[in-house]
């Protein structure tokens, strides 16, 4: 593995890291919350400030997403270094409103800045941009990205409960709306599923498909949510009543899709057998050969 990949695979854990870092608690808006919560609660028209702060991390939090769908060596500082300058924003705002960071911010700080550093350190290496990893590796990472949603439903999902809570005690009570909402989290767990058996059985792959479809199942689960507080509540925005298990949830979907978006189709004309090159021996083609690379080698 050349340096260059060294030093983008390492920019790039520190981007995941600093993702992870998103549901612990980092913030104290009316307690403390994480930044997933610290951004809810913002876009709930809690304060001025607080809205500001959504603003920041929101920021910090679509570019961490774009740098971990684009994988491949090409000079990442320009959508890093500002990932750094959003967190640093948010400790200053901070700051001036007299709000307090917990330690969690300083780690992400940290984090954001050493993911500025790694590209910047891989652009001074030679040698010309290659990819991180192969097609294949990249439908078999954004399977597993989608399956951990699986263990985001074990954080609270929604007012407190957990998905496998509001799955196992909501999911068969007619009589109440939010079975609506138990059936969504199910739908969720199915396609995480199915995609995952995918990687072993050529019929059950679907490619961007299933991963497109987990991410509209959470945004619908956010909508219909929003519309059942309406309706029981009164007219208001309450993302600050879903929790980091729902983020979390929707943060892997839109991982897993954006991945294979970017850099893991797979070109029926170049691999000759489409999404069943993926399931050969060594991630590729049946002699180990990953599936574009052998695409290639006939297209010269």
């Amino acid at each position: 593995m050349s340096t260059r990949k060294i030093f983008t695979l390492c920019g790039k854990l520190c981007v995941l890291a600093l993702l992870v870092t998103f549901s612990f608690e980092t913030f104290d808006v009316h307690g403390d919350v994480s930044a997933f919560e610290a951004m809810a609660i913002g876009f709930s028209f809690d304060s001025f400030t607080s809205f500001v702060l959504a603003l920041f991390i929101l920021a910090a939090y679509i570019l961490s997403l774009l740098s971990l769908s684009r994988l491949d060596t090409k000079r990442e500082s320009s959508m890093h270094i500002p990932i750094a300058i959003f967190w640093l924003l948010s400790g200053l705002l901070c700051l001036f409103a007299e709000l307090e960071v917990e330690g969690m911010w300083w780690l992400s700080l940290g984090l954001s800045i050493l993911a500025s550093v790694f590209p910047i350190l891989a652009a001074r290496e030679e040698g010309e941009d290659e990819k991180l990893f192969t097609k294949a590796q990249v439908r078999t990472i954004s399977r597993v990205v989608l399956l951990l949603v699986l263990l985001a439903f074990f954080q609270p999902v929604a007012c407190g409960d957990s998905g496998w809570e509001i799955i196992g005690d909501m999911a068969f009570e007619f009589d109440d709306a939010i079975f609506v909402g138990a059936w969504l989290l199910i739908g969720i767990a199915a396609v995480a599923v199915v995609n995952a058996l995918g990687h072993f059985v050529p019929s059950l792959d679907r490619g961007m498909s299933l991963s497109a479809l987990s991410v509209i199942l959470s945004v619908l689960l956010c909508l219909f949510f929003e519309c059942l507080m309406v309706k029981e509540i009164g007219f208001g925005i309450y993302l600050d009543r879903l929790g980091v298990g729902y983020w979390n949830t929707l943060t892997l979907s839109i991982l897993s899709y954006a991945m294979l978006r970017s850099d893991g189709k797979v070109d029926e004309a170049e691999d000759g057998g489409g999404v069943q090159a993926d399931h050969s021996p060594g991630l590729g083609g049946p002699d180990g050969e990953d599936a574009d690379v052998h695409g290639e080698s006939e297209g010269e």
